[in-house]
């Protein structure tokens, strides 16, 4: 048994050999890879976070890294394959921060916010992100298709391991990766809608996106996206791997 040290005052206890950061690095690339240094430091500069509160230790195993890096690196259809420290911050708390906009160089949002406020829109919007390190592919999986069939596709490839980001999970990612490296801001914003498995109140599927046409992220709480209504907005799921850990 591999036991981790104590870092940041945190020690989890871990069955199995931890894969360390550097290991990551050197498999993904470091461009697709934010510490949970790099992470925290961002998010201190424009929030009161800068705390840990979730595990410091990469999840996942080896092989599972690796076949990562093998979809980003194909020729077709490649992935886009991330490890990135996400903190425990729920898209209320992201709302509040980045609601006034636009600007290239850090994260902001746009169009309705009336979710922010509804309490029936609070078990998603005020949901805080369980704190670690994800491996998340920003690539939209089954660009096109109704939630419904993504649900269904989903059922039927459980075996890989993989589930829909949550909508603070996604918006989550694409913000540290602005805000860690802000000269690639333009690069960062998705052009496509994340359709997230959340129910919104009137029983419609929370969606986030379309950054760069709008020129600050959407979240649609509240309305319909129907991947057939605008041939020229994608619509699609980013996905994260189930912990091995």
């Amino acid at each position: 048994m591999n036991t981790p040290d104590i870092v940041h005052g945190l020690k989890p206890v871990v069955f199995g050999k931890i894969l360390k950061l550097e290991e990551v690095e050197n498999i993904l690339g470091k461009d697709h890879v934010i510490s949970l240094d790099e992470s925290i430091n961002a998010w201190a500069r424009v929030t009161n976070l800068s705390t840990i509160d979730g595990p410091p230790i990469v999840r996942y195993f080896k092989g599972v890294v690796k076949g990562c890096a093998r979809e980003n690196n194909r020729k077709r259809n490649p992935a886009n394959w991330h490890l990135i420290y996400l903190p425990g911050i729920s898209l209320v708390e992201m709302m509040k921060v980045f609601r006034t906009g636009p600007a290239v160089s850090i994260p902001s949002f746009t169009g309705p916010s009336t979710w922010i406020s509804k309490k029936s829109e609070a078990y998603w919007a005020n949901q805080k992100i369980a704190a670690g390190y994800y491996l998340i592919n920003l690539m939209p999986c089954y660009p096109g298709a109704t939630p419904e069939e993504r649900n269904v596709l989903f059922g039927d490839q459980a075996s890989t391991k993989l589930a829909p980001a949550t909508a603070a999970q996604f918006v989550c990612a694409i913000f540290t990766r602005i805000l860690v490296s802000p000269e690639k801001a333009r690069q960062h914003r998705p052009d496509y809608y994340h359709i997230s498995t959340e129910v919104a109140a009137k029983g419609r599927y929370v969606a986030a996106g379309n950054y760069r046409t709008n020129n600050g992220l959407d979240i649609n709480g509240v309305l319909n996206i129907d991947p057939t209504a605008d041939q020229n907005v994608i619509h699609g799921t980013a996905t994260v791997r189930i912990f091995n850990l």
